[in-house]
């Protein structure tokens, strides 16, 4: 099997999915593979063996939710249980790695900017809320309470997170804006389509 058919399989391109429901897609596996690569950051850097365990089990967590939307074709039921497990898997992720800082904050600001488009309406506002409790939660622990948080060994090893958590982060909204402009494109071109059709049936 070819790269460009192996990823187009992975992502669902070829199946009956919405709009919405091929980005949770896309953004559970681009999910699966950041959670990897925050464990394994974690891990190296040593900063806190609960930091490095999190992304683990959200990267189990990500696996059985793929193989439900892609294969069983269950969705909505799961959209908002990850969103609210994975929003709280990140601030407990940063009390055990040093806590919160310009560039790791983007990471929950891709959850919810996933979150506010594929959720439906009516739960837009308690998503936007959870994110900022818990972001509240944790910032006023990191000022009234930093002893409990767990620092990094040195300056070095907080730099070398900072820079990979912005560079894949970076990566990540990239993804999401191609993802959401290629499908706005292809859903145009078949609006334009379906409306030639109709016009020449019309005229027929």
């Amino acid at each position: 099997m070819k790269i460009k058919e192996f990823i187009s399989y992975i992502f669902a391109e070829k199946e009956n999915f919405s709009l919405e429901n091929r980005l949770f897609l896309s953004s559970i596996i681009i999910g699966f593979l950041t959670s990897i690569v925050g464990s394994i950051m974690n891990f190296v850097l040593a900063t806190s063996l609960t930091a490095s365990i999190i992304p683990l089990i959200l990267t189990t967590a990500l696996g059985f939710l793929y193989y439900f939307v892609r294969f069983k074709k269950i969705m909505n039921p799961l959209i908002l249980p990850i969103i609210i497990f994975a929003m709280h898997g990140v601030s407990i992720i940063w009390i055990f790695n040093g806590g919160i800082d310009g560039s790791n904050n983007i990471t929950m600001i891709v959850i919810l900017i996933l979150a506010l488009i594929v959720v439906p309406d009516k739960n837009k506002f308690y998503v936007l809320s959870l994110h900022l409790v818990l972001l509240s939660a944790v910032y006023f622990l990191q000022l009234l309470r930093p002893d409990l948080i767990i620092g990094f060994v040195s300056e070095q090893e907080r730099w070398i997170d900072s820079f990979i958590t912005i560079i894949y982060c970076s990566v990540f909204i990239y993804l999401i804006i191609k993802f959401l402009h290629k499908n706005y494109l292809l859903e145009k071109n078949r609006a334009e389509e379906s409306e030639k059709r109709y016009r020449a049936l019309v005229e027929t």
